[in-house]
């Protein structure tokens, strides 16, 4: 890799950028100006899943305080398609590509907002695979099993 072309390509790394795609709505041609923070992305080959979380601020009518469910509902429908893009000023890459797993309305000092957890096909897919029937009649004897 040349860090001199990487440079030029990124504009010297100054305007770091992110665009989360639900659904194929980019939060940007919301109506209402929906605030994303604490963007994270966390990445794994081996046997966790890959997930992305977020939060959405600036998501509820200062009048009555409740949330604003008509904008939001196409931004937080679980098991819709997000796509993290990540990069510096209009050059994105895809990062990250999942579907919502979680939703939760949170209350935070900053104010309310909705943090939203995306996993990859992967944890859907082993999200049941710890289940099983315990054969013990004792709980010693359940716990040696679990164990085993």
């Amino acid at each position: 890799m040349d860090y001199e072309r990487l440079k030029e390509t990124y504009g010297d790394f100054r305007f770091p950028a992110v665009n989360i795609i639900v659904e194929g709505k980019s939060f940007g041609d919301c109506q209402r100006q929906l605030i994303l923070s604490d963007i994270r992305v966390e990445l794994s080959c081996k046997e966790e899943a890959s997930q992305a979380v977020f939060s959405i601020y600036n998501c509820t009518d200062e009048e009555t305080g409740s949330y604003c469910m008509e904008v939001l509902k196409p931004y937080i429908l679980l098991g819709s398609l997000v796509v993290v893009e990540a990069g510096y000023g209009e050059r994105l890459t895809e990062v990250f590509r999942g579907f919502i797993a979680r939703v939760e309305f949170v209350n935070e000092e900053n104010g309310p907002c909705v943090e939203v957890t995306a996993m990859d096909a992967k944890g859907i897919m082993m999200s049941n695979c710890c289940a099983g029937v315990l054969e013990s009649k004792r709980y010693s004897d359940a716990v040696k099993e679990i164990f085993s």
